[in-house]
């Protein structure tokens, strides 16, 4: 032993350390090429092998069928019907109470209106009160003047205090007649305008005056018809 202290240990051949230092490099050249695949997975998540465990697409999944006889769905079904029901009649009383009250203040307000649209006429003068008596005269049914074939029907009335005259029947007779006199005089131009009627008013009725002395009232045209 104290004999090899001095001797150096034996150097390999040039050719077998050659060889080695081929092989290691062939043995680390694997694994450079599998380290940037390990950098290239970093940060991807792991991959799984099995494609049935991966994770599928919400919209592609099948909405999964409600098991038949299932208390739970129908109660829901139930559940809901009712409350779109009830959702349904609280709408339509709602409406209807609007509607209502809207029509309710609308007729209220049209009557408050009207209410004071009366107060606003004026008040009605009646021309005849007490004990009147209204007696009619049978109409006449003539020919004007001109032209001769055109007709004119005419119905009046008078109109006397109670007792006033004593037969008014045969008074009414005499009217008539003067009323028949008056319209074989008159022509088809003087029963134009507005104011013809008026004009024949007042002429009719001069002649009543005339015939009773005052005592009828008024003599009222109730209808004329030219023709």
């Amino acid at each position: 032993m104290f004999g090899m202290r001095g001797k150096k240990p034996p150097q390999p051949a040039a050719g077998d350390g050659d060889a080695d230092e081929r092989d290691d490099a062939k043995d680390r050249e694997p694994a450079k090429e599998a380290a940037p695949e390990k950098e290239k997975g970093k940060g991807k998540g792991k991959v799984p092998e099995n494609t049935d465990d991966a994770p599928k697409d919400p919209a592609d999944a099948k909405p999964v069928a409600p098991v038949k006889g299932d208390p739970a769905g129908k109660f829901g079904l139930i559940l809901g019907f009712v409350l779109i029901t009830l959702i349904g009649g609280g709408a339509g009383a709602g409406a209807g109470m609007y509607l209502g009250s809207s029509l309710e203040q609308s007729y209220s307000e049209r009557q408050k209106v009207e209410a004071e649209a009366e107060k606003d006429k004026p008040p009605v003068i009646i021309k005849y009160s007490g004990n009147r008596v209204l007696e009619p005269i049978e109409p006449v049914v003539t020919n004007l003047a001109s032209p001769a074939d055109v007709w004119i029907r005419l119905e009046t009335g008078i109109i006397f205090a109670n007792g006033a005259i004593k037969d008014p029947k045969a008074v009414a007779a005499e009217i008539r007649q003067d009323i028949l006199a008056y319209c074989r005089t008159i022509t088809l131009d003087q029963l134009q305008g507005p104011s013809a009627l008026q004009h024949i008013r007042e002429d009719l009725n001069d002649r009543v005056q005339l015939r009773t002395n005052g005592a009828v009232n008024e003599l009222v045209v109730e209808s004329m018809v030219v023709q």
